[in-house]
């Protein structure tokens, strides 16, 4: 140890200095007062307890975990729904007819599943509300996203439509 301390060297500002710039750590040997601090330093040399043995052993483990989903599929998909809804919008107050209806019901749908979605996972989080509770609604998202698309649908179909209803509101 007291070897590698003397080869340690910072760099500061892109210039090399040695440690403490103290001449005898150029020749191996430590001040008195490093002497006799560094062995009793329980930073440097840490005492072995049960629970830093337990966590060794947990963090040495070969037992395969979960792998986290991987969102990034997912997240581009979201922006680029975002993107393709900037023309959609304008376009919807022009184009009235059920082709636009229903992209305007599916893009907003998804688009609002993806939200709320974003919102459960940072907020219903298993150890803020519990286990039972974090699962119930994460599932809750896809009861409420389904009710959701299948009235914008419904409306569309037996009703007037999105975009007239937005026209109609507007005239008002």
């Amino acid at each position: 140890l007291l070897n590698m301390l003397s080869t340690v060297r910072f760099f500061h500002l892109g210039r090399a200095s040695s440690l403490l710039s103290n001449p005898s750590f150029r020749h191996g040997q430590l001040p008195t007062l490093l002497k006799n601090a560094l062995p009793s330093s329980p930073i440097l040399f840490p005492r072995a307890s049960p629970t830093t043995l337990a966590l060794a052993t947990r963090a040495s483990s070969t037992e395969v975990r979960e792998v986290p989903p991987n969102h990034a599929a997912i997240f581009k998909f979201e922006r680029v729904l975002a993107v393709a809804m900037l023309p959609l919008f304008p376009a919807a107050l022009f184009i009235h007819n059920g082709i636009m209806d229903n992209l305007l019901a599916v893009a907003v749908g998804l688009h609002i599943h993806f939200g709320l979605h974003v919102v459960v996972e940072d907020y219903a989080r298993p150890f803020v509300i519990g286990e039972t509770l974090s699962k119930l609604c994460s599932k809750s998202i896809y009861l409420v996203s389904i009710l959701m698309l299948a009235g914008l649908l419904h409306f569309n179909y037996t009703d007037v439509g999105i975009t007239k209803a937005f026209e109609m509101i507007w005239a008002l």
